[in-house]
């Protein structure tokens, strides 16, 4: 899944047959969703599965600082490159930070995000005492909630909701690793 991840990047079918296109696509649209799958299980498998949640969420937070420092001057290099306003760039990094997990140039960090809300969920239903199978349902909701955004934004289907949605959140997609 790995060597996925790296063709997701490549392109190397753009301008093939349609059918050899689409096949392609949807091979590559397994990857991430992989590497949430794989984490959640092996977090889940673990004894006293709440106590982990804790300390992984923690870890993940870490890593996600830590790689926001790393990338900081790269940023900043985009927001000079670009004449925002300090007051404009900072909006940007913390939107960006918060809500999005990426900045320029730092793409792949919308994982570590993306994960840190699912930790952050898993750990409020978990407080909720609800069962698996409720939080299965709520997670698949949220999942198709944030599959639907990215469509209609791809798609420019654009209502007041969906471009404040999008201005907020970029395409949602740190809210898929829940599911």
């Amino acid at each position: 899944m790995a060597i996925i991840v790296i063709a997701i990047h490549t392109n190397l079918f753009n301008n093939t047959d349609e059918i050899v296109g689409a096949l392609y696509t949807l091979i590559l649209s397994c990857a991430v969703p992989y590497f949430f799958i794989t984490s959640g299980f092996l977090m889940y498998k673990e004894e006293n599965f709440e106590n982990k949640l804790w300390l992984n969420l923690k870890k993940f937070i870490k890593l996600y600082v830590i790689w926001n420092i790393i990338y900081l001057p790269i940023s900043i290099y985009d927001y000079v490159i670009n004449s925002y306003s300090i007051g404009k760039a900072i909006l940007y990094y913390v939107r960006g930070f918060l809500f999005i997990g990426e900045h320029f140039f730092s793409w792949p960090l919308w994982y570590l995000l993306g994960f840190i809300y699912a930790l952050i969920v898993l750990i409020i239903l978990k407080n909720l005492k609800l069962n698996d199978k409720k939080i299965f349902i709520i997670t698949m909701i949220t999942y198709i909630f944030a599959k639907v955004m990215e469509y209609l934004n791809a798609n420019n289907l654009n209502n007041i909701f969906i471009k404040l949605f999008n201005y907020v959140f970029g395409n949602g997609r740190v809210f898929t690793g829940i599911f």
